[in-house]
């Protein structure tokens, strides 16, 4: 235990106390404000350091923008998009018609021996063919045959194209109905 004794006088030791008290204010405030002094100068040169970062980092883009590089990657990927679109339209065109191979690969199947075919046009569905047939009875064979058959329709020979026995050149006009 520890026994104390102030023989200052009653005015000196109050005041003494308000000394102590302010002085222990005074270090506190001037503390507080050298800390909040060094958290702003720490804040100041972050955002400093941010700036130069962000300028640097401005900088190598637009370089990077402006290089023959990525120009050529711009130009390669243009160049892709371009092709794609226009794969699409032909895709399109394409699978919108009916193919001409089809329509040859059907004819040849019908075809009768003795009879050639000499021009072939294919407009969409409707076809014209044009062709010399030995005999009448192999154009009548024909003309039996693309009835008959699942892949044409509306199967039309002019009569002038029966009316000789041999060497008979003939024109059909006919649909194709495809897959």
């Amino acid at each position: 235990m520890r026994i104390t004794i102030n023989l200052l006088p009653k005015e000196r030791k109050s005041k003494l106390k308000a000394d102590k008290w302010a002085g222990w204010f005074l270090n506190v405030g001037i503390s507080a404000v050298l800390a909040i002094l060094v958290f702003a100068g720490f804040l100041y040169s972050s955002t400093w350091v941010i700036d130069i970062q962000k300028d640097s980092f401005s900088q190598d883009m637009e370089k990077a923008r402006s290089s023959s590089y990525n120009k050529t990657i711009r130009e390669a990927e243009n160049s892709v998009n371009d092709y794609y679109q226009k794969a699409g339209v032909a895709d399109k065109n394409i699978s919108s018609q009916p193919h001409f191979w089809n329509v040859i690969n059907d004819l040849g199947r019908l075809l009768p021996e003795g009879v050639y075919y000499s021009d072939l046009k294919i407009s969409g569905e409707e076809v014209a063919l044009e062709g010399f047939a030995e005999k009448r009875n192999q154009l009548v064979e024909l003309e039996k045959a693309l009835k008959e058959s699942d892949k044409f329709s509306q199967v039309k020979i002019p009569i002038s194209s029966f009316t000789s026995k041999e060497n008979i050149n003939f024109n059909i006009n006919l649909k194709h109905k495809g897959e």
